[in-house]
């Protein structure tokens, strides 16, 4: 984007678009339509827009890139189509050129011309552009002068340039660079100024260019500048996942670097966070005479991904990024960020110009995510403390992209205005009931005026404010208060809120901070529940297995892809879960009724999918290599016990009978069906048998002794089998409808209602109601009695005034165990009561529905 007098002009991949400064738009102009009197007939791509605005010469200059082919026939040209305003009014006339982009000097070849830079200074124009022959290899980088001089004469005459191409490191002449870009300069450096990333891996250096004497006998020079080591940025995730989004390559400037008083101000993003999977940005501030770099910061957060940032430097040396902004929690936006010269070094936080609406996957041809090229920034001439933003973000509905424009400035200006230091807060996931740290946040008048806080609001409870200011509350300008913000989750769930901040704000009476966390409830693992997880994309699943016939009941969806291992550990009774990977494995607790899981510890083992808690509360745990280990929760390490060579663990479980620890394991070729007993004094496993039919991946004991396994892999479906102590022979119980299950567990202290139905053959001996389970439930839960003959039954559920909710028996039953499933459809979430009356026998039980 460029920015005039009275006007603003941002360009896109096939057109323009000129407004006045209210925003009013005055004319979209396809690039085709622009340009086709200057190559009549011509069918070439057009792309790669870029757009100044001279503020020596109060002239536009625009520039296109266009190619006829595939730069490999014969035949094939690419030309730079330039434009150039006849003054300041960009309404009025223009003269246009196309100039040969694929000839060096005045030799033509075949080649496309791609990722320009256009940068200016009081002499000339220069053009940077990547000559590639194809599409895909890469042949150099090249720089074109151009005298303004001829461009600006209104005639539309011809024009001449200079060329530098083929441009390598000065200190290693055998290795290329790219993406020399032109500074936009403010003032008279006396000579052309260029700034290019490291072409390593990781990079060291800046390299600087200097073109002397470039309107006359132009000679170009290169010094590396050493910098902060730094490694290009990955691709970004984002808020609903999908394919990354591809930012280019992350080693290459995105944008032109700005020089002011004897400085040059560059910026690109760059690998940060845990084992560099997230993007910052960071910006340079060096002196191009002295070589010396006087600024280096680097701005980010864990969790976030910044990229294509485009930087200006106003009048008085105040610096404002703009950028596209993610996370896993934050779609695609739109920000800017700032620094006032004289504050201490670093940058304010993010700033937004728009929020992400929806999320973004449109696949190129060859698959990837693109985003970009580049960002829009300008300052205004008529300003000079003004900078207006052009950037994009993704937009509603999904798979599109939106750009907005947004004037940003260093305060304090004219006016009130709050500044908030985040414009958001996500505290990730907690137990019900537990507080998270506190979350600081400040606020600032960045205004002349007073700023008048009349209301600082919440509209939930699970969510607090610490030490808030009194209220009304009056800011000087750039005075600043802190408070403080914590989590408390009341439910399950996720859940939101928004800070609301009332005040006399000149463009934002209303301003909001948003909040967002997860409640998750952990509750005792069911006696006799058989619990199983599998794999799946977004997420897994979380299911009950009926140990008597196989089948599943879906409880709810994990909240990450896949649970490897599961086991219950006796003094809590509640579910853990292991997340194995191969730079480590994450034990979790895991909630029995809703399958979200909340990290315990990362344990620095890669692999290990199974664990098992021993009755004295030890876990234990095994890898794909055949180790297996102690571990303790409370410091997270993990003690080797010992190996066994070719054994690969799936599964462990502890017997409630013998206190034996048995193993499955899933090797790559023979004895996938192998079951072993495994010494927990020196890690040794001893083969018992053979189960058949295949890998095993989990195994489970019930609380009296019998030892449940599933068979399948991949896109099978499971079947559950009971495994004979004796000699490991498996025999089918049924199929489990589903595949993908990787882990089971059950509790063995205790026996439970799918125990006795599992264990005891006869006819019940006595009138017998069970607790529900599971309890508390959502969606549906079951009740469980037993009949020794044969009875008139009633099975009703009230609340808790005593009025029916459901009458689910009213009929004549046959001696047996009987089960009834309840669903809570339309229920409110509390307490209610189950009466069942079966001849004389009358017994009364309570559940907890909870939505």
């Amino acid at each position: 984007m460029a920015v005039g007098p009275d006007h603003v002009v941002a360009v896109v991949n096939a057109r323009f678009r000129i407004w006045d400064k209210t925003g009013n738009v005055l004319k979209t102009i396809q690039a085709r339509q622009w340009f086709a009197s200057t190559l009549p007939g011509w069918q070439g791509l057009i792309f790669d827009p870029k757009i100044k605005y001279d503020h020596f010469a109060n002239r536009w200059i625009i520039l296109f890139l266009t190619d006829n082919g595939d730069s490999v026939s014969p035949g094939d040209i690419s030309y730079y189509l330039i434009s150039v305003s006849d003054d300041q009014n960009p309404v009025g006339t223009w003269y246009n050129w196309a100039v040969p982009a694929s000839t060096l000097g005045d030799s033509a070849l075949v080649q496309w011309t791609d990722y320009p830079g256009l940068g200016f200074d009081d002499q000339a124009i220069y053009i940077q552009s990547n000559q590639a022959f194809g599409l895909v290899g890469l042949l150099y980088a090249k720089v074109r002068i151009f005298d303004k001089a001829q461009l600006y004469a209104n005639t539309a005459g011809p024009v001449s340039w200079t060329d530098f191409w083929d441009l390598r490191d000065p200190d290693n002449r055998g290795t290329q660079v790219f993406n020399v870009q032109p500074a936009v300069s403010f003032g008279s450096p006396g000579v052309g100024l260029l700034v290019s990333a490291s072409p390593y891996n990781p990079g060291t250096f800046f390299t600087l260019w200097r073109i002397a004497s470039p309107l006359t006998s132009p000679t170009i020079s290169a010094l590396n500048i050493p910098v902060v080591q730094y490694r290009p940025a990955p691709n970004a995730g984002q808020l609903g996942g999908g394919t990354s989004i591809d930012h280019g390559d992350g080693y290459l400037l995105p944008n032109e670097p700005v020089y002011r008083d004897s400085s040059l101000w560059v910026t690109h993003p760059i690998a940060s966070g845990t084992g560099n999977a997230y993007a910052s940005l960071r910006y340079i501030r060096l002196n191009p005479f002295t070589n010396t770099i006087r600024e280096d910061i680097a701005f980010g957060r864990e969790g976030y991904w910044y990229f294509f940032p485009a930087i200006m430097v106003d009048q008085d040396k105040n610096l404002v990024l703009t950028f596209s902004r993610s996370s896993t929690t934050e779609y695609v936006g739109a920000y800017v960020s700032g620094r006032r010269d004289t504050d201490p070094l670093g940058l304010s936080p993010s700033v937004p110009l728009k929020y992400g609406d929806a999320n973004y996957v449109r696949l190129d041809p060859s698959g990837r995510n693109r985003w970009g090229d580049f960002m829009g920034i300008a300052l205004d001439p008529s300003d000079g403390n003004a900078v207006w933003a052009f950037t994009e973000y993704a937009a509603s509905p999904a798979n599109t992209w939106g750009t907005w424009v947004g004037k940003v400035k260093i305060g304090p200006i004219p006016g009130a205005f709050v500044y908030l230091d985040r414009s958001s807060i996500n505290y990730a996931k907690f137990e019900v009931g537990t507080n998270s740290d506190t979350v600081m946040v400040s606020m600032t008048n960045n205004g002349l005026d007073t700023l008048r806080v009349s209301n600082i609001a919440l509209s939930t409870s699970n969510f607090e404010l610490l030490n808030p200011p009194g209220l009304p509350l009056r800011l000087a300008t750039l005075q600043t208060v802190i408070f403080g913000v914590t989590f408390t989750p009341h439910s399950p769930g996720n859940l939101l809120d928004s800070i609301m901040i009332s005040s006399n704000d000149t463009l934002s009476p209303h301003a909001k901070i948003v909040l967002s966390g997860t409640g998750v409830l952990i509750r005792q693992a069911q006696a006799g529940v058989m619990y199983a997880a599998s794999s799946g994309s977004p997420s897994g699943q979380f299911f009950r297995i009926n140990v008597a016939t196989g089948t599943t009941t879906p409880i709810a969806p994990l909240d990450i892809n896949e649970i490897d291992g599961l086991a219950i550990r006796p003094t809590t009774k509640e579910l853990y879960g292991t997340i194995a990977t191969p730079n480590g494995t994450t034990i979790c607790r895991v909630s029995s009724l809703y399958g979200s899981t909340l990290a315990v510890r990362l344990i620095p083992i890669p692999n290990m999918r199974a664990i098992a808690f021993s009755r004295g509360d030890t876990l234990f745990g095994a890898t794909t290599s055949g180790t297996i280990y102690r571990i303790s929760l409370a410091t997270g390490s993990a003690d080797s016990i010992g190996t066994t060579a070719g054994v690969v663990y799936s599964s462990l479980s502890f017997s409630p009978t013998s206190g034996m620890l048995w193993a499955s394991v899933r090797p790559n070729l023979i004895g996938k069906d192998r079951i072993y007993n495994v010494n927990t004094s020196t890690g040794v496993a001893t083969l018992i048998g053979s189960c058949g039919g295949g890998i095993t991946p989990a195994i489970a004991f019930n609380a009296m002794g019998v030892l449940y396994g599933l068979k399948g892999t991949g896109t099978q479906i499971d079947t559950l089998i009971s495994i004979d102590t004796l000699n490991a022979s498996g025999t089918r119980i049924g199929s489990t409808g589903v595949s993908g299950l990787l882990a089971l567990a059950m509790r063995t202290d205790s026996i439970g209602p799918n125990d006795v139905w599992q264990v005891d053959g006869t006819l019940p001996d006595a009138f017998l109601m069970y607790q529900n389970f599971p309890n508390p439930w959502n969606p549906s839960t079951t009740l469980r009695y037993s009949l020794p003959h044969a009875s008139f039954v009633t099975l009703t559920v009230f609340n808790t005034l005593g009025q029916q909710v459901s009458q689910l028996v009213n009929e004549q039953q046959q001696a047996v165990y009987h089960d009834v499933v309840f669903r809570g459809d339309g229920l409110a979430s509390g307490v209610y009561l189950y009466r069942l009356r079966a001849g004389d026998f009358i017994a009364t039980r309570k559940l907890l529905f909870l939505k």
